[in-house]
């Protein structure tokens, strides 16, 4: 949403690509380039919405349709130190025009607010000139807290907890949604990202609970019904808010009591 947040800001208008499990779909970006986009914006590593990780196999198509043109490439890595494995990345092909953006407010915390791009001299120059020249910049004691941070082994021990955390929290919210019908995919992210057949009407039922998602329209070029799911919840939640959100999607079919997802406080 951040991303849309800028673009709107700039004036410019987003092409959607269309992707499935292991990345952007090369016959949509195709079809994007011919309209000459400035630059290529997604996420090599973990999708920050549907955990889906582009595959090696398909950084390879997208590389052959890079070829022989001049569109920037920008990479977002939202899940650093969270994701499981490193993402791939298209910069050691096009080194000259590829930006590779990684933050660490999900890590280390959200007051960072920091991020670490990789670039091209030119890049790097055009950036360090835009943060000087403007009213915001990046407070060098942050800096120097998130180097301390990213090195210290106490701090990268807590951050491993907290991915397993996270994986786990994931899971079980996962599995008890399976078990209403209800398969989502993905891995790393810190949400679920579930298909509903009315998007308003999933809020609705949500908010009569008490629960609160975002609708999926806010992170969308093409608007598909879907809503965000943070799954920072307890064990004890689970099974409440499983059968909340089956039946906002429309497809509650209420599990025997036998068969509902059992576990304990960690």
């Amino acid at each position: 949403m951040r991303v849309f947040d800028i673009l709107e800001k700039l004036g410019a208008r987003a092409i959607g690509v269309e992707c499935d499990s292991q990345g952007p779909l090369p016959e949509s970006l195709a079809a994007a380039l011919e309209q000459q986009p400035v630059a290529f914006v997604y996420q090599p590593g973990s999708h920050s919405l549907t955990g889906m990780r582009v595959s090696p196999s398909r950084l390879e198509e997208l590389r052959r349709l890079l070829a022989g043109n001049a569109t920037m490439i920008v990479e977002l890595d939202g899940l650093a130190g969270l994701a499981s494995t490193p993402p791939l990345t298209l910069g050691s092909v096009y080194p000259e025009r590829t930006v590779h953006i990684r933050t660490f407010s999900k890590s280390l915390g959200t007051d960072f607010r920091l991020a670490v791009p990789s670039s091209s001299p030119k890049f790097a120059d055009q950036i360090q000139a835009l943060r000087n020249f403007r009213e915001g910049w990046t407070s060098r004691l942050l800096q120097s807290a998130a180097a301390t941070l990213l090195t210290d082994q106490g701090s990268l021990h807590q951050v491993a907890l907290a991915r397993e955390t996270y994986a786990t929290r994931r899971a079980r919210l996962a599995a008890a949604l399976a078990e209403r019908g209800l398969s989502v995919s993905g891995q790393d992210t810190l949400c679920i990202w579930l298909p509903v057949r009315d998007q308003q009407y999933a809020l609705v039922t949500l908010a009569a609970r008490g629960i609160a998602v975002q609708p999926g329209s806010r992170f969308q070029v093409a608007h598909r019904p879907h809503i965000r799911v943070a799954t920072s919840i307890s064990v004890e939640q689970v099974t409440l808010i499983a059968d909340a959100l089956a039946e906002a999607a429309g497809t509650f079919d209420r599990p025997k009591q036998q068969d509902r997802l059992v576990g304990e406080a960690s």
